[in-house]
């Protein structure tokens, strides 16, 4: 899996959270490229904790990391704009 593939995941996550996510701080730009952030770091760490860039399992394992990496920095991000602004 390359990292375009994991910049795409990010795009769309982070599309979606500023759709479902109402009140956010930085809107959807923001959401988009912490998605992209996101996505990237996940997809990173799968290539290590998994390897194998060729296989099917480790581009399925990439895909998926990458989506959880920029769902959970989205999260992160919101929950701490939403502390801050409290």
């Amino acid at each position: 899996m390359n990292p375009f593939s994991w910049m795409l995941i990010g795009l769309i996550t982070g599309w979606l959270a500023s759709q479902i996510v109402e009140g956010g701080q930085y809107g959807a730009v923001g959401d988009i490229v912490t998605g992209i952030v996101g996505a990237l770091m996940g997809g990173y760490l799968s290539g290590i904790l998994f390897g194998g860039q060729g296989n099917l399992d480790a581009a399925g394992a990439g895909l998926f990391t990458a989506g959880a990496g920029a769902i959970s920095l989205i999260f992160i991000v919101h929950a701490l704009s939403v502390r801050s602004r409290a």
